[in-house]
């Protein structure tokens, strides 16, 4: 902590080792799979999500990334991997017991990776929405904001 502010940065990661579903009594290797002709969940091996917060005073920002390796549909065709950033401000007003915050999510406007289903995505994986900006006002309790 100095006159900069407090910078947190953080890391989380799943390289999945296994994923076995049971189909109609047969055992069905679901690993790196969207699973959509069995009872499993899509399944990438490898998913991520990494970024730094800052904090100085009633200030703070945040950036993170999110990801989704690369896949299999059901066929064997290979689904890409899906890259985002989400970032956001903040301003804690103590006197108003105010916080506002700032963002936007997928900020590079990133595409979901085309998926042969319908709506042409994976809904578990994925979201089509592309970037979205957003402005939160919220009311808050004197311990929510440090006092």
């Amino acid at each position: 902590h100095a006159n900069w502010g407090a910078v947190s940065p953080f890391v989380e990661a799943t390289w999945m080792l296994a994923y076995d579903a049971t189909n109609d009594g047969r055992r069905v290797n679901g690993l790196g799979r969207l699973n959509r002709a069995n009872v499993g969940a899509p399944n990438q091996r490898f998913k991520a999500s990494a970024g730094v917060g800052w904090k100085r005073g009633a200030a703070a920002a945040n950036l993170q990334l999110r990801h989704v390796g690369r896949y299999e549909d059901d066929r064997g065709a290979g689904i890409d991997s899906f890259t985002t950033f989400d970032v956001n401000v903040e301003y804690r007003f103590r006197s108003w017991r105010t916080v506002v915050r700032l963002g936007v999510l997928n900020l590079t406007d990133e595409a979901p990776p085309y998926v042969d289903v319908g709506g042409n995505y994976d809904v578990r994986s994925a979201d089509p929405r592309g970037r979205r900006a957003f402005v939160q006002l919220a009311y808050v309790s004197g311990e929510a904001l440090g006092e």
